[in-house]
């Protein structure tokens, strides 16, 4: 078995660095094929991907061939193989969509929610998104749902949007999406759009949290914060802040502080308050700077000196163990 292994990986070795010389003998000797294209592509011969997957592209429905459209237009999109065309690109994703296939409906909802190609177009991410939302793809669910909730921040928000946010919000976290979970439990707890519901918004709060969403992770500390719905529990409220406050979540930073120089749940460190008052506020939460300056008054020259090494030690390895 291990020299199978060692033969093989020698013949992909092999094989990256004969790519043109791959592309002509393919071509000439086997004409089209599609595992072949995947090949090529995998070790950067762009241009043989490109021959293979094309005519799979031009002629058939099946699943390989929608495979082939969205490869063509991800290549097309990238500049592999090909000049960079972001309108043959947009293309063949259509082509593809219209078919059915839903990772180039995605991309299509994508692509004109964020205006990726130049053009910003919500009906028709709303349209693109709707078609795969409607074969049950859950991340098209998501994506609609959070479209609807956006919309409703706009200068003219459309009162419709909000009960078609929560349909979908709905099919999406029946499918298991962790981000879907926090936004309707956040309706949930404010009452909007759905009945005021504390305790349905507490399980999808720590649902979600558990999936290490980091919204809901300082949602979920909060709660066991405050002891009001569940009892109070500063163990779980530091625990859920701090995975919360090492994803740049500043609002736990700025609330794990606090635990530190209050001494909640955990012994008195103005060093470690200090350390993540530093943190939000160079991450540009408003709120910090002057929570900072409270605590630095309460600190020797040492302690603000040690402070700022931990600060920038937190912040050079990305929040991370802390």
């Amino acid at each position: 078995m291990k020299r199978f292994v060692i033969v093989v990986a020698g013949l992909v070795a092999l094989a990256a660095g004969l790519g043109p010389v791959l592309h002509v003998y393919w071509s000439d000797h086997w004409g089209p094929d599609f595992n072949e294209a995947a090949l090529a592509y995998d070790i950067g011969d762009y241009e043989t991907a490109m021959d293979n997957y094309l005519p799979f592209a031009e002629d058939g429905t099946g699943k390989n061939n929608l495979i082939a459209m969205f490869n063509v237009a991800l290549m097309y999109e990238k500049g592999q193989g090909v000049a960079q065309d972001n309108d043959t690109a947009e293309m063949w994703f259509m082509r593809a969509a219209e078919l059915g296939h839903v990772e180039s409906q995605n991309r299509l909802g994508h692509a004109y929610e964020n205006g990726d190609w130049g053009t910003k177009d919500f009906d028709w991410a709303l349209l693109w998104y709707g078609m795969a939302a409607d074969q049950d793809d859950v991340s098209a669910q998501a994506s609609l749902a959070r479209m609807y909730l956006n919309s409703l921040q706009s200068d003219a928000p459309n009162p419709d949007h909000l009960p078609k946010a929560v349909i979908w919000l709905q099919r999406a976290v029946d499918g298991h999406d962790a981000r879907s979970e926090a936004a309707l439990a956040y309706l949930y707890e404010t009452g909007n759009g759905v009945p005021l519901n504390p305790e349905r918004a507490f399980k999808l709060y720590r649902r979600a949290a558990k999936q290490s969403i980091p919204f809901a992770q300082n949602k979920l500390a909060n709660i066991y914060y405050a002891g009001e719905l569940v009892p109070r529990d500063y163990t779980l409220a530091r625990r859920y802040f701090t995975f919360a406050a090492e994803q740049q979540e500043t609002a736990a930073q700025i609330s794990l502080a606090q635990m530190y120089a209050w001494g909640e749940g955990t012994p008195r460190d103005l060093v470690k308050a200090y350390m993540w008052l530093s943190v939000a506020d160079a991450l540009g939460n408003p709120a910090a700077k002057a929570r900072l300056m409270n605590v630095e008054q309460q600190m020797t020259p040492d302690q603000i000196s040690t402070g700022d090494d931990l600060s920038r030690k937190c912040q050079g390895k990305t929040l991370m163990r802390c």
